[in-house]
Formats: C-alpha cells, sequence, structure tokens
C-alpha cells in the first residue's frame, strides 16, 4: 500500500491549491517561470486501479500534445531531441519541458544537473559549499534556467485540451 505523505514535493502543493473551473483539462501553475502543463487526477482510491490506465494514457498523450505545441511557438527551439520532465503523484500529473539538462551558477560557475527530481523541487548537489550556491541563486531561477519561457497568455485553466471528455 502506498505511503501517502500530505502535501508532497513543492510543485505538489502549488497544484493543489489551484482551483479549476472545469476537470478534465489541463492546466498551469501561473507562479512557475518555467513552461509546464498539469492534469489533476481523480481523488486517490476513487476509481480500481485497473481503469488508471484509461485515465493516464490519454492524460499523458495530451500534457505531451500541449507541451509540443508549446515548443513550436517558441521563437528558438532548444538544440537536440525536445527534452521533458514527468512527474506523477497520488494526485496529478505534470510534464515539464526544458531546454537544458543543468544550469550553471552564475557565481562559481558551478553546473547544477536538474532532473525531475529538481522540478519536484529536490536539487541534488554534491557538496555543502555547492548547496549554499544554490540557496543563493535560488530554485525557482535555476529551474526557470533549464526549463523553456512559459508561452504568452497561458494562465492556469486556459489550456485548451480536454483530457476526459469523449
Amino acid at each position: 500500500m502506498p505511503i501517502r505523505e500530505e502535501g508532497g514535493p513543492p510543485i505538489e502543493k502549488l497544484a493543489q491549491r489551484q482551483r479549476l473551473e472545469v476537470n478534465g483539462k489541463a492546466f498551469v501553475i501561473p507562479s512557475l517561470p518555467y513552461a509546464h502543463h498539469v492534469f489533476r487526477l481523480p481523488a486517490y482510491g476513487s476509481i480500481p486501479l485497473e481503469e488508471i490506465l484509461d485515465i493516464l494514457t490519454p492524460a499523458f498523450i495530451s500534457l505531451l500534445d500541449l507541451t509540443f505545441q508549446m515548443m513550436r511557438q517558441l521563437p528558438t527551439l532548444p538544440e537536440g531531441p525536445p527534452a521533458y520532465n514527468v512527474l506523477l503523484t497520488f494526485d496529478h500529473l505534470h510534464v515539464i519541458p526544458r531546454g537544458r539538462a543543468e544550469h550553471t551558477l552564475s557565481r562559481g560557475g558551478v553546473d547544477v544537473p536538474v532532473n525531475a527530481l529538481g522540478f519536484a523541487g529536490m536539487l541534488i548537489t554534491k557538496s555543502e559549499e555547492e548547496q549554499g550556491l544554490v540557496t543563493e541563486e535560488g530554485p525557482l531561477a535555476i529551474l526557470k534556467g533549464v526549463g523553456l519561457p512559459v508561452a504568452e497568455g497561458e494562465s492556469c485553466s486556459t489550456v485548451e485540451s480536454s483530457i476526459l471528455d469523449d
């Protein structure tokens, strides 16, 4: 039986606070300075486990589609194949596109790798000195540095993609 920690990682706490006009649609968290798309899942335990794929699969495909649509609108694309991170919690599915895998800290020139755990709020450092530099730079600045810019006009509950409508 999975253990459910109340609130979860910082990005999850932000997603939980969003008031949605319509369930079953992707949304963004307006306070985040990088592009991302989120889908709110049905309440944990409210549907049989064997039916979860019927919700997760179209939700994930829709979030990926929104991510690629957003990327096509950028004035310049990052080099290489499209990159994104996925976070799955009890309450939400997050897809976060990124332009780079690491951020160079402004002081010290240290490269900090950022993966899905970083977007969940857990940046990994190699030393206490590096941890101090990360704290000084600020986690949101680091995530913004590896993430892609927010699409103009995109805000919570305005992403037009109905995932659960048939």
